[in-house]
């Protein structure tokens, strides 16, 4: 592979405080899961311990909700933001920000609205097949969830 061929997309790294915050909204799921289970059973632990499970459960529940928020309408916007400039840099070639890519986009069109309708037409369809990639696992593991919550309300 020579230097022209290279790939270079310096947005990415944009992605990644949101990356890590949705991977520590998993672990707090993972996490919170039991006591989801615990809550729903105080009749099995005792007055003090199960008020503990409750308060925890609680700020658990709630830490999981302002990450996702703060996710959602902060860091992705911010990094959705930077892609959306350099795509129109590099569509028409005129500098809207200081960050590149080389190869990013995969179309031979000279900069015009063509190539901006092909590099829309890229990003629609990566963005399918990643979508249906995650959604694999995160369908497996809301029904795991609710396989084990309702087999546990079904012993209550």
């Amino acid at each position: 592979m020579n230097q022209s061929d290279e790939r270079v997309d310096e947005i990415a790294p944009t992605y990644l405080a949101a990356r890590t915050a949705d991977r520590i909204g998993s672990w707090l799921f993972w996490i919170t899961f039991p006591f989801s289970f615990a809550v729903l059973l105080p009749h099995v632990f005792s007055d003090g311990t199960n008020d503990i499970f409750k308060i925890v459960f609680i700020l658990l529940s709630v830490s999981m909700a302002l990450l996702s928020l703060f996710t959602k309408f902060r860091l992705l916007p911010a990094a959705e933001r930077l892609r959306r400039k350099q795509l129109l840099t590099d569509a028409f070639e005129i500098p809207l920000t200081t960050k590149t890519t080389v190869n990013y986009y995969n179309n031979g069109f000279p900069p015009s609205y063509q190539r901006l309708a092909a590099h829309t037409m890229e990003n629609c369809y990566f963005g399918k097949e990643l979508s249906g990639k995650m959604l694999v696992r995160k369908r497996l593991s809301t029904y795991l969830y609710f396989v084990a919550w309702f087999a546990v309300l079904s012993r209550t």
